[in-house]
């Protein structure tokens, strides 16, 4: 009987470490799934401050751009206000000789009368 007892003990004992070596194995595969998630959360959470830098620079690449066309086209105002106003003074200077050609072939004319 003995024997029996201590037969059936083993056979207890060999299902418990059957148990717990499935319990662990378990544990390891949850804890190794667990590990994985966490890899694959900090990858996406890298590429999404990636993405999020990367369109700031965007955002501010553009800014830059926008403000450099905007500077652009306040010169070339400029440049055309500025040529508009050489244009105008030529012409003046131009009607200011005639007139004045014009009032000196008078008086010459006048002195000769």
């Amino acid at each position: 009987m003995a024997i029996l007892i201590n037969s059936s003990l083993k056979n207890k004992l060999a299902e418990a470490k059957y148990v717990a070596k499935k319990a662990v194995e378990e544990l390891e595969k949850k804890l190794a799934e667990s590990k994985r998630k966490t890899e694959e959360a900090e990858k996406q959470a890298k590429a999404a401050e990636k993405l999020k830098q990367k369109q700031q620079e965007n955002g501010e690449r553009i800014a830059r751009q926008k403000l450099a066309e905007e500077r652009a086209e306040r010169e070339r105002v400029r440049n055309a206000e500025y040529e508009s106003m050489k244009a105008a003074r030529e012409r003046d200077e131009e009607n200011i000789k005639k007139k004045s050609n014009k009032l000196r072939k008078f008086a010459m004319a006048y002195d000769y009368a």
